[in-house]
């Protein structure tokens, strides 16, 4: 807070009301250090204007009522007290009305965890029992939630969020209005969810709160609900599909990647699943199909082009069994990253751990001996990408070849290199071209 008093200063200094509230006030209640803090004053847009006219200041929020200040590099966004028309768009209010109340402005907020203001101070203004509902763990929203959730259908996701940020429970009737009025979501663009849903999946107790509201979670992420007791008739399993991908969630790091990865690794399993005639159950071709799920749900939360195929990649290798072991890593490696290719093991150990106790034990230590191959592979500075080959595609020109018989040629020669079946020679392997590729004269 001591970098941020010289905004409690101009405001009071001329002579109006400044507070720092929302989830900053949470956080350091919490004993935790906000990302950002946001303030509230009784002064109107202009006059916050004028107060920091020694400032660099943006008035991109001034409509609804929010000045955005810059010092060392840092904004500051300031906000005059204000109380909000309807939302008939689901997002933002029609109109606002500025006023000179603090009451008013912590009546329009969302949980009540969030409705708190602290002066400079250091002192709380509580009118929600806010501090109560934090030191008991709960998510409750201000006001009635069915009118929260009903404004803007986001606060829905973000109820889960913090839930599975901080362990809190979601109070009865505000649990109740998510669930019911879920629907609504559907009026929420993708790309507004992503946020949200990226920090929902990053959280310490996302597994029970995407377990305990998967009815929710199937709202904004369709696809996943054929997973629902999708049982998994097998040896190697005890869990309903659902219920086994919130178990392997349980044991990632805290990598947004590999969360993704897992959430969607089994999502192709329904469509894909046959028994045999001893009513085993097969999934011939999910990862494959999976993998192609997930990118088109992250494609529509707008995800970056690169995260969407590093999800992608993992999720499709992520059944790999490795039966050749330095073969089939180097195969990977000319596919994926060293980083990713990591994070391909933590997924396999993920998914091992989440499924029966049948083979654990060996299928984990198949693991760890694959991660050993692949650290010799790396020491070794193994050749697996085309960027390693000891031939480039001049070489192939000046042998003949043109066209795209360059690129076949040069994976030709990769794949034979990482079977082993020619040295990463220069000269060894423009001898086999000449020997082995028919060349159009």
């Amino acid at each position: 807070m001591q970098e941020s008093k010289f905004i409690f200063d101009i405001l009071e200094n001329s002579g109006f009301e400044c507070y720092a509230v929302g989830g900053c006030v949470r956080d350091m209640l919490l004993g935790l250090t906000p990302n950002d803090i946001d303030f509230t004053t009784n002064a109107s847009p202009d006059e916050i204007l004028s107060c920091f006219k020694d400032y660099k200041t943006f008035e991109l929020g001034k409509k609804y009522g929010t000045i955005s200040v810059l010092k060392n590099h840092k904004i500051y966004e300031i906000t005059t007290y204000r109380v909000d028309g309807k939302y008939t768009d689901s997002r933002h209010p029609d109109k606002v009305e500025f006023s000179k109340n603090l009451n008013d402005d912590l009546s329009r907020r969302d949980f009540t965890i969030n409705a708190m203001a602290m002066d400079k101070n250091g002192n709380i203004i509580d009118i929600f029992g806010s501090k109560a509902d934090l030191n008991n763990k709960i998510i409750r929203t201000v006001g009635r939630a069915e009118e929260r959730f009903s404004e803007d259908a986001l606060r829905i996701i973000r109820a889960l969020r913090f839930s599975a940020k901080f362990g809190f429970t979601i109070e009865k009737d505000t649990s109740k209005a998510a669930k019911s009025l879920s629907y609504l979501l559907n009026n929420v663009h993708p790309q507004r969810l992503k946020d949200e849903l990226s920090a929902l999946i990053s959280a310490d107790y996302a597994p029970q709160v995407l377990y305990d509201y998967r009815d929710i979670f199937a709202v904004i992420m369709p696809e996943i609900k054929n997973t629902f007791d999708f049982m998994q008739n097998s040896v190697h399993h005890r869990y309903d599909v659902f219920t086994h991908t919130i178990k392997a969630l349980s044991f990632a790091p805290d990598d947004l990647v590999i969360r993704f990865a897992l959430l969607l690794h089994d999502i192709a399993k329904p469509i894909c699943h046959i028994k045999d005639n001893a009513g085993i159950s097969h999934f011939n071709g999910h990862p494959l199909k999976s993998a192609d799920i997930a990118a088109e749900i992250l494609k529509r939360f707008s995800f970056p082009s690169e995260f969407v195929n590093r999800v992608w990649h993992l999720i499709k290798y992520h059944d790999k069994r490795f039966e050749k072991p330095r073969t089939h890593i180097k195969k990977v490696l000319s596919d994926i990253s060293e980083e990713d290719f990591r994070r391909l093991l933590i997924i396999q150990r993920c998914d091992i751990l989440a499924q029966s106790e049948y083979m654990r034990i060996e299928k984990l230590k198949h693991i760890d001996n694959i991660e050993e191959e692949f650290n010799n592979i790396l020491l070794e500075n193994a050749c697996f990408k085309l960027s390693d080959l000891a031939v480039k595609g001049n070489d192939i020109l000046d042998l003949g070849i043109s066209g795209k018989e360059v690129g076949k040629t040069l994976s030709l020669l990769l794949n034979l290199v990482i079977e082993e079946k020619l040295p990463n020679d220069k000269e060894v392997l423009i001898s086999y071209v000449r020997n082995n590729v028919q060349i159009d004269k």
